[in-house]
């Protein structure tokens, strides 16, 4: 009797591999035709509205100086809205916009943690910075004032009408100073021709509203904010990118590595998560 029911389970359990391998199981772990076909064109769609999403950020580590040449006209002065930044898999190049001003807001229900209201403009960062394949320099930026700063331009665009065309020496002295740097100095009386100086491509404010649109569910989840996923740790506004961190920000080159990897250790974190669900172990 022993030996029927050890044959009639090693005959289910081929019959079950049989089918996983046929791909025709619900929780199959591969698609086939037309499925791994839509499956792709998700994913190419992600990434993207995420490139399309995506701008560099401008920051100073503490001691660090820049002389920036801002791009916005008098109509837009600056881009306000509450931000989260959080780190998430070691990395703080995390930002999420805050929807609290419409409805409960994921992010603070999910780290218990306060946005910081910022006013966004688009710079023109000057540093010369040697990359591994290039040197960079003139480059577009996104600033995120924060603090003091956000007084400070304000009180600059009320004198001068506008900002734009105008350059500053902006300096961050210490790691309780926000990212963005506290302390302002005009560079010169006269506003500089951006067009003229760095192109007509670079005479341009970033498009604000699609960069800092309220994230999606599917971005919310893949970061671990909705259901299951990977813990958040604190947000700081203070808090400087490593060396590394810096060098991805600049170049890109490394960052998207990184971002792949963050996404796979986030998808395994989610299958062993509904595993235990189903199975208890």
């Amino acid at each position: 009797m022993a030996k029927a029911t050890d044959a009639a389970k090693k005959k289910v359990t081929k019959k079950k591999a049989a089918t996983a391998s046929k791909g025709t199981s619900a929780g199959s772990w591969f698609q086939r035709g037309k499925a791994g076909a839509e499956t792709q064109r998700k994913l190419t769609q992600q990434r993207k509205s995420k490139a399309e999403r995506s701008a560099f950020r401008f920051f100073l580590k503490p001691g660090e100086s820049a002389k920036l040449v801002f791009v916005d006209p008098k109509k837009l002065g600056g881009f306000y809205c509450y931000v989260h930044q959080l780190q998430l898999n070691g990395s703080w190049n995390n930002f999420f916009t805050c929807s609290k001003e419409l409805d409960i807001c994921p992010v603070c229900d999910q780290s218990g943690k306060h946005p910081t209201y910022t006013a966004h403009y688009t710079v023109i960062d000057t540093r010369k910075i040697e990359g591994e394949n290039r040197t960079y320099e003139n480059e577009v930026r996104l600033y995120a004032a924060k603090g003091p700063a956000i007084d400070i331009l304000a009180e600059y665009a009320t004198k001068l009408g506008d900002l734009h065309g105008v350059v500053f020496e902006v300096k961050r002295y210490t790691d309780k100073d926000s990212n963005c740097g506290v302390g302002f100095t005009r560079v010169g009386t006269k506003r500089v021709d951006v067009a003229k100086k760095f192109g007509a491509d670079k005479n341009k404010t970033l498009n604000y509203e699609k960069i800092l649109a309220l994230p999606t569910e599917e971005e919310l989840e893949a970061s671990g904010l909705l259901g299951t996923g990977t813990p958040i740790a604190n947000e700081n506004e203070s808090h400087t990118p490593t060396n590394g961190d810096k060098d991805d920000m600049i170049r890109g080159e490394k960052l998207w590595q990184r971002e792949e990897e963050s996404r796979l250790g986030r998808w395994l974190s989610s299958r062993r998560c509904k595993y235990t669900e189903r199975h208890g172990k």
